[in-house]
């Protein structure tokens, strides 16, 4: 072992290495040799009995790159909350703060979760561009994959477009009921009919491709506005909940013990209270407002998630380099951070997408109820406001349909992208045969204490 190894790694780091900290998700890097795809033994603990894998997640300039990334981090959430201090004590929250933009509480979380979101994950991926041309072959080996990453991109661009426009602009109740384009209703279905005439029938125009409601909003206006508040609801939730979710399960699988019970109970016990009955509950004495969804649902839905991650880190916890680095002098803080935090990282990705879609579902079900704020256009609400009249649904069935199938593809997409990430977040993923090299080149061990007797080391493969 060389005298430089770092106290609590248990390994020397490779500069080789070629994964970054966090574009990684911690996953177990072994350091084969470049000639051969062989472990370099002499890079593993002496006491380590089962070849143990390198944990230094990152190459020997990622510590540059995360202190950047926390640099940028803290600079970008001290001006969002620079920019909602001079917004609420300067302009009193109800002025423009730029180009005809009034953000709400709401829209300032969403700006800090976005940025927490770019520095965390994108940011390791335009550093490390290997790693992001992977994550391209797998999109591209399955065509569904790659059309829902397509798609929620244009979901995420519609959605920042809605959140800076942030209300509908009605065209007068004169433009209502307008069918899309290419379809046609009974004439005294609209108002005033825009498009072409014939048979008794008013055709769709193209000056509204895809019709519009009672009030004359068009269904796209509408659609965008809707993208606008599930992705503020998905990210802002999110941002309150993953955070919450790692930190209760971390502590409780690492601690054990009393720690462990009282925390687990106390999920148990918050898993009895439904989020949805409490936020009925709260509209009453609050009002009706998404900062309270957001909030209600942040706070209250991430037991499932943290139990994920505690089984994780009970099992990381017995690992031999984890042993290997507590042996070493490594402080319970460091092994924490260097070795188990990032080592959940990708349960917690999975287990925070497949969350999402839920919320979405509830947020969208909460509107479709009225028991939302009705200035927020949402999909639900779009949806219920074009099923007030059932016995006109026949007839103007677009204003419901089409937020309804945005919603569905929005739920599918995450669903997924989250399959994808399990698989992406796999160490021998888009290289179906490493897990075969692996094997082949770590093969068997001489145990020189045995008399020259082969045994197969056990390889940690997290």
């Amino acid at each position: 072992m060389p005298s430089d190894t770092d106290p609590g790694d248990g390994v020397e780091p490779s500069a080789g290495s070629d994964t970054d900290a966090a574009a990684g998700f911690g996953a177990p890097q072994f350091d084969l040799d470049s000639s051969r795809g062989v472990p370099d033994s002499s890079r593993v603990a002496p006491d380590s009995s089962r070849g143990v894998p390198d944990h230094r997640v990152g190459r020997a300039g990622s510590r540059g790159g995360d202190t950047l990334r926390l640099v940028g981090m803290v600079v970008s959430g001290v001006a969002v909350v620079l920019g909602a201090a001079y917004d609420y004590l300067v302009l009193g929250g109800t002025e423009p703060l730029a180009f005809g933009w009034n953000p709400t509480p709401v829209d300032w979380l969403f700006l800090l979760s976005l940025s927490v979101f770019g520095w965390l994950l994108v940011f390791p991926l335009v550093r490390d561009r290997e790693r992001a041309a992977r994550y391209g072959r797998l999109l591209r080996a399955e065509p569904l994959r790659l059309a829902a990453a397509l798609y929620l991109l244009a979901f995420f661009v519609a959605g920042l477009v809605g959140t800076v426009v942030g209300n509908t602009i009605s065209e007068g109740l004169d433009h209502g009921y307008q069918p899309p384009v290419f379809f046609s209703v009974p004439d005294h279905v609209p108002v005033q009919c825009l498009g072409a005439e014939a048979a008794g029938r008013c055709r769709g125009s193209f000056q509204y491709p895809l019709g519009t409601d009672a009030h004359g909003n068009g269904l796209i206006e509408l659609v965008v506005l809707g993208a606008g508040v599930s992705l503020r609801v998905a990210f802002v939730v999110g941002m309150i909940a993953v955070p919450l979710a790692l930190a209760v399960g971390v502590i409780a699988g690492y601690a054990g013990g009393r720690t462990d019970a009282v925390l687990m109970r106390y999920v148990d016990v918050q898993g009895t209270v439904p989020a949805f009955l409490v936020y009925i509950v709260l509209i009453y004495v609050y009002g009706r407002s998404l900062f309270l969804l957001v909030l209600v649902f942040g706070l209250l839905s991430w037991g499932g998630i943290a139990r994920i991650v505690r089984s994780e880190v009970l099992q990381i916890r017995t690992e031999a380099y984890v042993a290997a680095a507590l042996g070493q002098g490594a402080g319970r803080f460091r092994v924490l951070r260097r070795h188990v935090v990032p080592n959940v990282y990708d349960s917690l990705a999975v287990s925070a997408t497949q969350a999402i879609p839920r919320i979405l579902l509830i947020e969208a079900a909460i509107s479709f109820m009225l028991l939302n704020d009705i200035g927020v256009a949402s999909w639900g609400h779009t949806a219920t406001m074009g099923l007030r009249h059932q016995h006109q649904f026949v007839h103007t069935w677009w204003i419901s349909t089409i937020p309804i199938a945005f919603l569905a593809m929005t739920v599918l997409s995450i669903t997924v992208l989250g399959d994808f990430f399990r698989d992406a977040l796999d160490p021998t993923a888009g290289r179906p045969d490493a897990e075969t090299d692996v094997d082949s080149a770590i093969g068997t061990e001489v145990d020189h204490s045995s008399g020259g007797t082969e045994a197969e080391p056990e390889v940690d493969r997290r």
